[in-house]
């Protein structure tokens, strides 16, 4: 795993530097409170950012909840990010300000679907610029942070690791076979949802020749198999767990879809093409042990 410090040293300008210490910030608020720290994952694209080194992630911090609704009520995430952010901004060297602009139900009624969730936004500014500390306090920041809290997702504290964020502080996050696990889930899913999602068949590919060590024992496939299946469930997907779920013609075009737009996401050269890719991707869902399973 690489180390915080690392990623917020690769930003490539001041904006984006920024935007990393921020996220540093609020990974930290996190970590400083008890509830929050051993309930709250992250996941996705930043994940793969921060601890496998991918240069492709989005500005909002994705996490998964490990309890329910009930037992991290809005009013109780608001009171204690809020009091970590200012603890945190307290403490730290950066030039920065940030806070809690609203933290709101998706969708309005949560009691409606399977999978409720809470979206926060977390305003952030230049401490130095008094217009822009200025807009923050009147909670009409600029620079947002989204945080997209998810409930009700079949992960467990055994689906995750430790991602160091100093001595003592910690905050959890997927572990390496729970993110391949969800890309799979989530390639398959495309039929059902009626949407594209290129960039998950160019993170597996990325993770596939990162950690290729790990990942192509038998041992790992076996794991990532298991958590596959079980974040699968309830998602209506159970006609592609299989061998050749992958093969469907629907499932390829859509993870092939506008692939040439990720080139504006990340500024590095695709030296593989996008049906290579796919091809690579395909081979290890298929060298899964699904006659295991029987």
């Amino acid at each position: 795993m690489k180390n915080i410090e690392e990623w917020i040293d690769r930003a490539e300008n001041d904006d984006e530097k920024k935007f990393r210490q921020a996220i540093h910030l609020i990974l930290l608020a996190v970590s400083r409170d008890k509830v929050l720290s051993q309930n709250l994952v992250i996941k996705g694209g930043i994940v793969l950012s921060l601890a496998y080194g991918s240069e492709r992630y989005t500005t909002d911090l994705d996490l998964s909840a490990l309890d329910n609704m009930e037992v991290l009520s809005k009013e109780e995430l608001e009171l204690k990010l809020g009091r970590q952010i200012t603890a945190v901004v307290a403490l730290s060297d950066y030039n920065l300000k940030l806070l809690v602009h609203s933290i709101k139900y998706m969708p309005k009624d949560p009691s409606k679907v399977k999978f409720p969730a809470y979206k926060a936004k977390i305003g952030y500014a230049d401490s130095t610029n008094q217009n822009a500390i200025k807009r923050l306090d009147n909670k009409q920041s600029s620079k947002i942070i989204d945080l997209d809290i998810s409930f009700n997702e079949s992960v467990s504290v055994s689906d995750t690791e430790n991602f160091k964020l100093t001595d003592r502080l910690n905050v959890l996050c997927y572990s390496l076979e729970q993110l391949v696990a969800e890309k799979y889930r989530s390639i398959l899913q495309q039929v059902v949802r009626t949407r594209s999602r290129r960039q998950d068949v160019f993170d597996i590919h990325y993770l596939l020749n990162q950690e290729a060590s790990l990942l192509y024992s038998n041992e790992t496939k076996k794991t990532v198999l298991d958590k596959l299946i079980k974040c699968s469930e309830r998602k209506g997907i159970e006609a592609y767990l299989n061998q050749s779920g992958m093969r469907d013609e629907e499932i390829k075009r859509l993870s092939l879809e506008d692939f040439h737009t990720l080139s504006l996401e990340i500024d590095i050269d695709i030296e593989v093409s996008p049906d290579d890719m796919y091809t690579v991707v395909q081979e290890y869902f298929e060298s899964l042990p699904w006659n295991d399973l029987n």
